[in-house]
């Protein structure tokens, strides 16, 4: 569904319709809202993970995923010339109202306790720095 927020070469592999990108938004929305009822329980249960009591491919694999709808902070992932870009893409993608009001406190709250405790941390994928 992120691929086809716009018209481009890869939004139209996969599939992007004027119909389809008007309506991924509330598909992105609708994950992010079943990830943070997971959250919700697995709290409850004592647990800061997606699944069970440790760290799993779920956690890694929503904690980066997850940038491209909630960009962390730079202290995480720097801002540089080349990848401010994608910064902008991943920034308007959190502004999408559907999005915004899926994003959670205890989903960022969980992106940012995966990525500063099991990722490295700064991120430099490389670039001038901003």
């Amino acid at each position: 569904n992120m691929r086809i927020l716009v018209d481009g070469p890869l939004g139209r592999k996969y599939g992007y319709s004027e119909e389809a990108s008007a309506a991924a938004p509330g598909k992105i929305a609708e994950i992010i809202t079943v990830l943070d009822r997971r959250l919700e329980a697995q709290t409850q249960r004592g647990s800061s993970y997606l699944v069970g009591d440790a760290l799993s491919a779920a956690d890694i694999y929503w904690a980066t995923l997850g940038m491209s709808v909630l960009p962390p902070p730079p202290e995480i992932m720097p801002l540089t010339r080349q990848n401010q870009g994608m910064w902008k893409f991943f920034e308007a993608n959190s502004q999408i109202p559907a999005i915004a009001g899926a994003l959670t406190k205890r989903i960022e709250d969980h992106q940012r306790f995966i990525l500063t405790t099991y990722c490295e941390c700064p991120a430099v994928l490389g670039g001038d720095p901003l």
